[in-house]
């Protein structure tokens, strides 16, 4: 008899404990009404309160206007005696029409805790507070709780649900933006235009203000597509640290999606970390302004000159100019198309020395745009 009261004491105990440490109790449902009707809290603005025993259960609102990222934050007031907080609280978010499924918890919470960062869109959502071991009436914490939800304006963080292709956050070139994982297995998708063709490079990394390094793990992936999502532009893979990509891509006028991941699901995913990344572009009407045609060189033949240089991947075309004098003088003699990579100048005077530079062009929109003009080269007829 008394083996089996020892086995049922056990087992008792066994759930006791289970239930303490288990997590939410929905036991305790709300209704949508209810909680609508739940007290207002401010963003950044602290909500003290306390529980007034073990069936207490506390909701709130909070209506979030701008875009930005947020986290929950709850600890026992400043004033609080130490023996009033016995076995802490568990706080829950939930967004607005979803009082089922959290977004964001806190479990026994003891002393000032946080719940990692987050960036859904404006709306209301919902929190709830109850005592963490309210099945023990002895330890329910009295002592009075410190709540807030901090709250950082900005334009360029992800915003919640971008999970899938047909619902990307919208974003522009040459901007960084911030994004989390909030699971092994998120995908963020994002989505950016580009009004004329050009070049392009992407970059991906943890963010050292925010992220800890010590739980990227295997890191991130990060593709670029087509919009039709038939094409593979460019990617980065296995990103730990900042990276971007060796070399520039060319990229057309259009519309196209990003799409950034895990890099592993499970144990080795950068679950709860934060990343930066930004879609570098630049027009190649911008472009074409920096770069220099690189003349190899120019060989004397029979009455005329040869010239070789380096091509430009998405130049239209070059210019070459010629000169009887080295730093002036110069008239354009031929425009040779974008295959070219060489021209042979004819009907030169044998033992006369002559100067040569090239620039190449690109066309947008009808109008030309020109590089910078090679070094001058001479050479002496034959």
């Amino acid at each position: 008899m008394k083996k089996k009261i020892s086995i049922a004491y056990v087992l008792v105990l066994f759930f006791a404990l289970a239930m303490v440490f288990g997590g939410s109790k929905e036991v305790f449902a709300i209704t949508q009404a209810q909680a609508e009707a739940s007290p207002e809290i401010k963003v950044n603005e602290v909500k003290t309160d306390k529980l007034n025993g073990p069936d207490d259960i506390k909701w709130y609102k909070v209506k979030v206007t701008e875009r930005g990222y947020f986290r929950l934050t709850l600890g026992p007031n400043s004033g609080a005696n130490s023996d009033d907080i016995s076995w802490g609280w568990n706080a829950f978010l939930y967004k607005k029409d979803d009082l089922t499924a959290h977004i964001a918890e806190l479990n026994h919470v003891t002393s000032k805790e946080a719940a990692m960062w987050m960036a859904y869109y404006p709306d209301t959502y919902y929190i709830k507070i109850e005592p963490n071991a309210n099945y023990i009436s002895n330890m329910v914490p009295t002592a009075p709780f410190d709540l807030m939800i901090e709250f950082n304006k900005t334009d360029v963080w992800e915003q919640e649900d971008n999970n899938k292709s047909v619902n990307p956050n919208a974003i522009n070139v040459n901007t960084t933006y911030t994004g989390i994982t909030n699971v092994d297995d998120d995908v963020d998708w994002y989505k950016f235009s580009v009004s004329e063709n050009g070049l392009t490079s992407i970059s991906l990394g943890p963010d050292l203000n925010l992220a800890d390094m010590e739980k990227i793990k295997w890191g991130w992936n990060m593709i670029i597509y087509t919009s039709d999502l038939k094409t593979e532009v460019c990617k980065l893979e296995e990103i730990t640290k900042p990276s971007n990509l060796e070399k520039k891509v060319l990229l057309k006028k259009g519309s196209y999606l990003v799409k950034i991941f895990p890099n592993s699901t499970g144990y080795f995913a950068p679950e709860g970390q934060i990343y930066n990344f930004s879609i570098d572009f630049e027009g190649y009407s911008t472009a074409i302004t920096k770069e220099k045609v690189n003349l190899k060189k120019v060989k004397a033949g029979k009455k005329k000159a040869t010239l070789k240089w380096d091509k430009i991947s998405y130049a239209s075309g070059y210019e070459i100019w010629r000169s009887t004098k080295s730093n002036k003088g110069f008239k354009k003699i031929k425009t040779v198309k974008a295959s070219k990579k060489s021209f042979v100048s004819k009907k030169l005077k044998s033992k006369k020395k002559y100067y040569y530079k090239v620039r190449a062009f690109v066309t947008v929109n009808g109008k030309k745009y020109y590089s910078q003009y090679s070094s001058v080269k001479k050479v002496k007829a034959k």
